[in-house]
């Protein structure tokens, strides 16, 4: 870990993982929101899908359903780094 100073005095602490060096809120952050919407879609595909899907096919369908949360989370993730990097409040 490494801490620098911004241009408020404030030390951020930044995170090296798989050899990338990253901000580790954001990292927690990011990673809350991703595991958060995979496991929306798996259980919400646990759900409905016994009512519109064979028996055998339910558990493959809520896996797929888990994986578009993650890909729900990566574009949400990526937005509000975007919008967070261009100085705009990050509502997301």
């Amino acid at each position: 870990m490494s801490e620098e100073k911004t241009h408020n005095e404030k030390p951020v602490t930044y995170v090296e993982v798989i050899g990338d060096t990253v901000y580790g809120k954001h990292l927690i952050t990011t990673i809350t929101i991703s595991v958060s919407f995979s496991l929306i879609g798996f259980f919400i595909g646990k759900q409905i899908f016994p009512s519109i899907a064979p028996a055998e096919m339910v558990q493959s369908y809520s896996l797929l359903l888990g994986i578009a949360g993650s890909l729900i989370a990566l574009i949400l993730n990526t937005l509000r780094q975007m919008l967070s990097y261009q100085g705009f409040a990050c509502i997301l």
